[in-house]
């Protein structure tokens, strides 16, 4: 229920702030999140039935299920069109320019045939600058308030050496703070 709640949350945000002609029509430095949707229904089965009344009017539209879809939410740090190989001139044949996110991992092109293949760009939220900002204003000022959560939110987003880096150091507290008593929840991470 959570990710539901979660990819509803990122799909009204990216209706509310941005779409596919952004990300295509120029380039975005923000870091941000992309919603790929792909629907898996095309609408019911069969060509749908023409109006006898008018045979040469194009067929009804068929209804899409979007519940018969699967998305995926992949943070990226900019998005910028590029051909697909460097080392060659644009071509609109033979060497296109494509939308290109940049993400932790590398680069990656996206198609979108903007019927089956969908996505939307949710720009200027990204949970993980946020807490990297978090850990290093905490870092500042050393203490046990927060750094459990910083620990457990780093590893819900997948940044796991940041989380394991978070745990030494949260692990190191109290050789570091001789006046102040662990927390239970500083002395349940120690124990494990």
């Amino acid at each position: 229920m959570r990710r539901f709640l979660l990819a509803t949350g990122f799909a009204a945000a990216a209706c509310a702030l941005g779409g596919p002609v952004e990300a295509q029509n120029k380039k975005i430095n923000q870091p941000g999140y992309v919603v790929i949707r792909v629907l898996l229904d095309d609408g019911g089965g069969g060509a749908p039935a023409p109006d006898p009344n008018n045979p040469g009017a194009a067929p009804p539209a068929r209804v899409v299920d979007l519940t018969r879809s699967v998305a995926a939410v992949v943070p990226y740090t900019s998005i910028e069109s590029r051909v697909f190989d460097k080392n060659k001139q644009f071509n609109g044949n033979t060497n296109p320019s494509w939308p290109s996110f940049r993400h932790k991992y590398g680069d990656c092109f996206y198609y979108s045939d903007k019927t089956f293949i969908q996505f939307f760009v949710v720009n200027h939220l990204h949970f993980e600058k946020d807490v990297r900002d978090a850990f290093e204003k905490w870092s500042l000022k050393r203490s046990y308030d927060n750094i459990h959560d910083l620990c457990t939110k780093a590893l819900m987003y997948g940044m796991v050496d940041e989380a394991q880096k978070y745990c030494d150091e949260y692990y190191k507290l109290p050789g570091l703070l001789d006046r102040s008593t662990p927390t239970q929840q500083y002395k349940t991470l120690a124990a494990a």
